[in-house]
């Protein structure tokens, strides 16, 4: 059993963490475990009512089962979190429970016999930290990861009213992560970027598929003001992050500066992330994934469409 003691940074870290650690939970056919994951359990259809947010799901959860308390999931997430760091600082990282700590940038791989030996072993592994890496097996689970973190009928419904009305006079959306906040201070301030600078960057955008209609759907953790964005055709997310984050999924493109938050959602929509590494980001040197329904649009078989720039 693989149990995933502590949590890390916010909803995308969290996501894409446990999704490297399902993936390995598939492949080597042990139950996973993630009482971190209490902070947005209510959210997804196969957490909300599950104090342990286990993996694989139980069927009857949905149905039977009423949603834990958040004062019993934060006390069950501390009591475990708090197993693993006893245990660690009396460095007993094999008994009663193998324990992985992975601090700062260290890496683990997940497809290493090591890490195989001890998840089969019959002893819970607790996992601690953020970078662990299934590899391959992340797209070759892909589909069962998804299907997991389907969020709740009543966000998806929200999301499809958004994303129906945003799509209703475009040929293209495109999701645009404004992302302030923590980012005015992350790597000294490296991605914060100014409004200006992100209707300049859709602009680009714009140009480079100047033959089609390009919409954007805008969410960000910053107020945001449709005067901001002068000519351009905008949408504003719902402000709720989960809606916010699967509207992303839903969109054909997605520009933003480096994060969890759109690199889950490129990974849910399974849509091409053209991040933003600076303000002034060209985008001409990205291509469009093969088979993709933007590569569909810019490149249509009959030969009278648009051709990307």
């Amino acid at each position: 059993m693989i149990v995933i003691a502590r949590n890390y940074g916010q909803l995308g870290n969290r996501l894409m963490l446990s999704a490297n650690l399902i993936a390995a939970a598939c492949e080597l056919d042990v139950p996973l475990r993630n009482p971190s994951f209490s902070q947005y359990a209510s959210y997804f259809t196969s957490t909300a009512n599950d104090l342990w947010c286990r993996f694989p799901s139980r069927s009857d959860d949905a149905t039977t089962t009423a949603p834990p308390r958040p004062i019993a999931r934060q006390a069950l997430y501390r009591s475990v979190y708090l197993t693993g760091r006893t245990l660690a600082h009396l460095r007993m990282t094999r008994l009663p429970f193998h324990l992985i700590r992975m601090t700062g940038e260290r890496k683990f791989d997940l497809q290493s016999a090591e890490f195989a030996s001890m998840a089969r072993s019959g002893r819970p592994v607790l996992v601690s930290g953020w970078h662990f890496h299934a590899g391959s097996w992340l797209h070759k689970h892909a589909d069962v990861i998804r299907d997991f973190y389907r969020i709740r009928p009543d966000h998806q419904r929200n999301v499809d009213e958004l994303v129906g009305r945003a799509r209703s006079t475009s040929d293209i959306l495109v999701g645009v992560h404004v992302r302030g906040g923590d980012y005015a201070t992350f790597k000294n301030g490296r991605y914060f970027y100014s409004i200006p600078k992100y209707v300049a960057a859709m602009k680009r955008i714009r140009d480079r598929f100047s033959g089609a209609k390009v919409t954007f759907l805008v969410c960000g953790n910053v107020p945001l003001v449709q005067e901001d964005f002068g000519d351009l055709d905008v949408h504003f997310g719902t402000g709720q992050m989960v809606e916010d984050m699967y509207s992303f999924a839903a969109a054909d493109l997605l520009i933003g500066p480096p994060s969890t938050f759109t690199g889950w959602a490129s990974f849910y929509g399974q849509i091409p992330l053209w991040a933003m590494n600076s303000a002034d980001e060209p985008f001409d040197a990205v291509r469009l994934p093969p088979g993709s329904r933007l590569n569909q649009i810019m490149n249509p078989v009959a030969g009278d469409g648009i051709a990307a720039a």
